[in-house]
């Protein structure tokens, strides 16, 4: 599926995230990565590399609303693998999600690199497969982008390679 950029707007530069088989029209992909499962470092589940949906039936899931590329990966997906998580909320910021997760309140989608790495949350790989999306850089269309967006640009994509030599 593409998605193309609007015509008229007042941005320069756009960083947006797709999951699989999205991408942007005129959108320069950045980033893929993969979604693993994120759960505190003290539970059973910091002790595991690798998952299956179905192994963690009776966990409590935080995932952000309807809309967003993550939840709709995970919509997406759970339907696909015939999983129906019990969620405990849903909540509309990253940072309190992560930190909910952190403080054992439940599990949620992790990116691998987008979301960063904390000591207390652990990240396991789900065995079923398409948990992963992309990250893009849309440049406006019309008009000149100005000299300090371009800088920016080079250094977002700059970043994005260093990550990818991560993996």
């Amino acid at each position: 599926m593409v998605i193309d950029q609007k015509e008229s707007t007042d941005w320069h530069l756009c960083i947006l995230s797709a999951g699989p088989g999205m991408s942007y029209q005129d959108g320069h992909e950045l980033l893929s990565e993969e979604v693993f499962l994120g759960a505190s470092s003290g539970t059973w589940l910091g002790e595991k590399d690798e998952i299956s949906l179905r192994d963690v039936n009776n966990e409590n899931f935080i995932l952000l609303p309807r809309g967003r590329v993550l939840r709709n990966l995970a919509d997406t997906r759970f339907r696909e693998h015939h999983f129906i998580p019990q969620f405990s909320m849903e909540c509309t910021n990253t940072h309190l999600v992560r930190s909910l997760v952190s403080d054992q309140v439940g599990i949620t989608l992790w990116p691998e690199y987008s979301w960063g790495k904390r000591p207390d949350v652990h990240m396991v790989r789900i065995t079923e497969p398409g948990f992963n999306r992309s990250v893009f850089l849309l440049r406006q269309k019309s008009g000149e982008i100005p000299p300090v967006a371009e800088r920016f640009a080079q250094f977002v994509e700059d970043y994005m390679r260093t990550l990818e030599h991560e993996k």
